[in-house]
């Protein structure tokens, strides 16, 4: 019981600046939680192969999907999963077991694209609308993601998604043009000077996935603009507080990451890794990549450093356990 007392302390601590957060900022808080059970019910799935699980896991993701469409990664990952899971037998078992992933995947897209389609359906009707507006072109927000001007950091939001959508009298067809013309030039100019480009690309990386309190500081500055924070809140923000939070994340979250790598050199050593830690890996090593070109913010990378978390105590149990056997052979 101590060892379950001590890691969940241990987690609680690891999630500090979730305490610190804005639940309702762009629904980051709310849609990990069906992300969270979607991933959990495709690994019940897995182990049992009962569809239930994996058509659960179809519906979870779908919510998750209508409150943050950064859900969609997870999307891709369960799909993947439901390929990579069995592969290689050639059991008769396994062809019908192939057949129900095919079915679960098929009915996860059904669902996901299906509650789309039916909230669309749903505010055309209530404000009259023939059709939803294309709008601004995701396009845009990867060009944001390669600039280094006006933002907090090289890639991080500077506004451009929407100086080219007005710029472009709020012409998708045309904004998509511009954006992708601007793609050309930073790809030109990363060609031309490698090392600019590796240095952009690794202080985004950094600043992403280093950030210790996960810029949840300064959505909090953002709400006291409007009504007033309590004079813990002011602390957290703008006194001794947001120093404190810093240090103790920073502690936390370098213990996580040690503990991923640990974790990380002992599957390549062992050449093997199951399929249950597959999933999150493709989750967290695709939302890795994919924040490294779309437009980049801490914000983004909290919902993959709490999947960490796991693969972080692992690491760390096999650390503490090198370095007891290290004591005990000196005595």
């Amino acid at each position: 019981m101590r060892k379950y007392a001590a890691l969940c302390r241990f987690y609680l601590w690891e999630h500090c600046f979730f305490y610190n957060y804005v639940t309702y900022i762009y629904g980051d808080i709310l849609s990990m939680g069906p992300q969270t059970l979607a991933l959990y019910l495709m690994i019940r799935y897995m182990k049992t192969g009962e569809q239930r699980y994996g058509l659960g896991s179809g519906l979870a993701i779908a919510i998750g999907v209508m409150l943050k469409t950064n859900c969609e990664i997870t999307v891709i990952a369960l799909i993947m999963i439901l390929f990579i899971n069995g592969i290689g037998s050639k059991s008769d078992d396994a062809k019908v077991k192939f057949k129900n992933r095919v079915i679960v995947a098929l009915c996860m897209l059904v669902f996901v694209f299906g509650q789309k389609t039916y909230i669309n359906n749903h505010y055309m009707k209530v404000t009259g609308l023939e059709e939803i507006p294309k709008g601004n072109p995701s396009v845009a927000h990867i060009a944001m993601g390669l600039q280094e001007d006006g933002g907090l950091e090289p890639g991080w939001y500077n506004g451009y998604n929407y100086r080219v959508f007005s710029e472009n009298d709020y012409d998708t067809e045309l904004t998509k043009k511009a954006a992708t013309a601007k793609i050309g030039e930073r790809v030109d100019l990363f060609a031309h000077h490698p090392f600019y480009a590796a240095r952009f690309f690794t202080r985004k990386y950094i600043t992403q996935w280093a950030d210790p309190v996960c810029i949840s500081t300064q959505n909090l500055d953002y709400v006291s603009r409007h009504h007033e924070i309590s004079a813990l809140g002011n602390s957290i923000v703008f006194g001794v507080g947001s120093t404190v939070l810093a240090w103790i994340m920073n502690v936390f979250m370098t213990l996580c990451y040690l503990g991923v790598v640990v974790y990380l050199v002992g599957v390549l050593r062992k050449r093997h890794v199951s399929d249950y830690e597959m999933l999150m890996l493709l989750l967290i090593f695709g939302g890795m990549v994919f924040h490294e070109f779309w437009e980049g913010s801490s914000r983004y990378a909290m919902r993959y450093y709490i999947y960490q978390l796991p693969f972080a105590a692992c690491g760390l149990k096999v650390l503490l356990g090198l370095i007891h056997e290290h004591k005990l052979k000196k005595i």
